[in-house]
């Protein structure tokens, strides 16, 4: 007797085997196309997760198909490309995409993710399927909402059917967001993650619908709107307890800190009143207990004493102006 995990694996792969079918993608398409109503000058991006789904339908040859399709993709196969196995022609495919030529690109989350870049008129980014990875998803959405893309505004559609895997696939992606959320977040990593984020929750929306159970759909919603309260409540504490701390222990220190400051700055503004620097010559400075009127032999003076420092301790010199004077060789430093 099958086990439960080779009897999903089973549902999952009679499923995903309908869906690339030559016969389903067609439908598909046009199905899209009339529900989103897209015209024959929008670009799209159609995911299918699935590495064979995306060679399954040669465009070359598909006339009848073709000439359904032209209304929106310029009338002709040209408008549309897969991209399949065969990498040697990506970048002049994607210069195609940019440029217009290409309408409709479709294509894996393997070989449409990182390094896809024809973002240039892309209108609208369609999920055939749900892939086994959050990242998966994320890499699927950088394509579209990125800089350099001439549209202000994107549509990204998802696509699931009711009462198949795709509700638990949904599930997977969920839970397994939740653990990633709770790490990129500076939460500490912990065996159980209890949090999650607003990623994860249009995840848990979505395998909701796929479901089909009107009550389900109720809890999850439910669900999703306790979560958002828990989130909310959460940052509102923290913050409380920021605010506390800032009160309770930084705001007194710092005003002690500068309170002592400013007491140190008046000391200093009456030492400079009470020593007044000329208006022409040198005042003279005290170094070593000998006093030096003239500026030349000050310096020399300054200088042979940093001859003699010896380790990192500051060592005083004298006084200027009635300020102490001090010289501090850094560590590992050599005075020459």
């Amino acid at each position: 007797m099958a086990s439960k995990y080779e009897r999903i694996t089973d549902l999952y792969l009679q499923t995903a085997g309908e869906v690339a079918t030559p016969e389903v993608w067609p439908r598909f398409l046009t199905t899209a196309c009339y529900n989103f109503r897209l015209s024959f000058d929008k670009q799209v991006l159609l995911y299918a997760q699935r590495p064979d789904a995306t060679a399954v339908l040669p465009i070359e040859g598909r006339q009848g198909w073709n000439q359904r399709f032209g209304r929106w993709v310029n009338r002709g196969s040209k408008g549309i490309a897969i991209l399949d196995s065969d990498s040697n022609g990506q970048k002049e495919l994607f210069s195609k995409v940019r440029s217009g030529q290409v309408r409709v690109l479709i294509g894996s989350t393997a070989k449409m993710g990182a390094g896809t870049n024809c973002q240039d008129k892309l209108i609208a980014l369609h999920d055939a399927d749900c892939p086994w990875r959050p990242s998966d998803l994320a890499q699927r959405l950088g394509r579209i909402v990125r800089q350099g893309n001439q549209n202000p505004e994107v549509e990204i559609f998802r696509y699931v059917t009711e009462n198949t895997f795709d509700a638990y696939l949904y599930q997977l992606v969920e839970n397994k967001q939740k653990f990633i959320a709770q790490i990129m977040t500076s939460k500490a990593p912990a065996r159980i993650a209890d949090d999650v984020d607003e990623t994860a929750l249009s995840y848990s929306e979505i395998k909701a619908l796929a479901t089909g159970n009107p009550l389900i759909i109720e809890k999850c919603n439910l669900d999703v709107e306790v979560s958002k309260l828990n989130m909310l409540k959460a940052n509102h504490l923290n913050q409380r307890f920021a605010l506390e701390n800032l009160v309770l222990r930084k705001y007194p220190a710092d005003i002690a800190k500068l309170t002592e400051a400013i007491a140190g700055y008046e000391k200093d503004v009456e030492t400079a009143k009470a020593h007044p620097k000329p208006a022409e010559g040198f005042i003279g400075m005290e170094i070593k207990g000998t006093h030096y009127s003239e500026k030349e032999a000050a310096g020399r003076a300054v200088i042979n004493a940093c001859t003699e420092l010896q380790g990192s301790d500051p060592v005083s010199l004298g006084h200027y102006r009635g300020f102490p004077c001090a010289a501090l060789l850094p560590a590992g430093a050599d005075f020459l």
